[in-house]
């Protein structure tokens, strides 16, 4: 949060979990602008909500 006041700030984390269904016997990837590809697979994906 971003109260003026840094003492008064507070933050919190959490576990997401995505199970994902193969149909197709290939592996999965998630592709997104920006990252970083190593065998056709971006490594260290970084996701954020808001």
């Amino acid at each position: 949060d971003r109260a003026r006041n840094v003492s008064e700030r507070f933050t919190s984390t959490t576990t997401l979990t995505v199970n994902i269904k193969d149909d197709d016997d290939q592996d999965p990837s998630f592709i997104y602008t920006g990252c970083m590809l190593s065998d056709g697979a971006c490594i260290n994906p970084e996701y954020s909500a808001s």
